[in-house]
């Protein structure tokens, strides 16, 4: 095999063979071959020696001039790198196509319904509906290891594009706890998503809880089936909060207000269903009889 220092002009001033083909061999690249057949046909390849079998073999690393001299340098050095650390480039690349199959986003996001989302989620309905309407539609063949930063800012901005913003929150959030759920699982090494902020804009609305809806909140906290400790915690949640937005006099008296109006309609109930009743009669001395004196204990 004839050895030169590659140039783009010798590779493009090389002629085609009548017939089998020209091979030559960078010098300043171990390992970097170049072909040319007598189709005109000029490409780059990587010869190595199998690590295990010490076979000499060759993997292809693209078309010339598709595949520039220096990239292809900088792919024979990286094949160069794993042929020392005891790695077949060929067969780590036939395995990796074997398994496309199953390192797709769909088939993350497959594993992610059936061992998350399904298991500890209420809102499983919702994640396989954007998963079916926004995400899958874009990446549902892509290899999830290869997902980038760059492409969840353009799908999430895609969606506010097309008038969306809260949508493409939501559609971020679900994307960044499956790349979350793909690092537990040890799938990938980093989420995309981190630390990445919100693309579209939510507009905030605040609400003030009308006198009547507040005695509604006050009444039902305590009713089953909320439990009583949980009950009065949220009465004391409303209590402070009632303190921050106004005065503590006036909320202390609307809350005396709602218990003393509480506690009136339970005994109100009570009377109507007879507990008073049945209450005074257990209460009620036993009868005296002209024999009572017989009953008194002697001192």
């Amino acid at each position: 095999m004839v050895r030169k220092v590659f140039t783009d002009a010798l590779l493009k001033g090389a002629k085609a063979p009548v017939t089998g083909r020209v091979e030559l061999s960078d010098m300043r690249c171990p390992g970097l071959e170049f072909r040319l057949t007598p189709t005109g046909a000029r490409s780059f390849s990587f010869r190595f020696r199998d690590p295990t079998s010490g076979a000499v073999t060759r993997s292809t690393i693209g078309p010339y001039p598709d595949i520039s001299l220096s990239e292809a340098r900088d792919a024979a050095d990286t094949l160069r790198g794993k042929v020392a650390k005891g790695i077949n480039p060929v067969t780590e690349k036939r395995r990796d196509r074997e398994d496309a199959g199953n390192k797709t986003f769909r088939a993350l996001s497959d594993r992610y319904i059936e061992e998350h989302a399904k298991r500890f989620k209420r809102s499983a309905g919702a994640d396989e509906r954007n998963l079916r309407l926004h995400i899958l539609p874009k990446w549902s063949k892509r290899r999830y290891d290869h997902i980038g930063r760059a492409d969840v800012i353009e799908l999430a901005e895609g969606i506010v594009k097309d008038g969306s913003p809260v949508q493409a929150n939501r559609v971020q959030a679900l994307i960044s706890t499956i790349f979350s759920f793909a690092v537990d699982a040890d799938l990938v090494s980093a989420n995309p998503c981190s630390r990445l902020r919100k693309r579209g804009a939510e507009n905030r609305e605040t609400r003030t809880l009308s006198d009547a809806e507040i005695k509604q909140l006050w009444r039902r906290a305590v009713v089953p089936p909320v439990t009583r400790r949980v009950g009065l915690a949220l009465r004391l949640v409303l209590f402070v909060s009632l303190i921050v937005v106004g005065t503590v006099v006036p909320a202390l008296a609307l809350l005396f207000v709602l218990d003393r109006r509480a506690r009136l309609e339970e005994r109100s109930k009570e009377r109507r269903s007879g507990v008073e009743d049945r209450i005074a009669d257990e209460g009620r001395p036993p009868e005296v009889g002209p024999d009572w004196w017989t009953h008194v204990p002697s001192r």
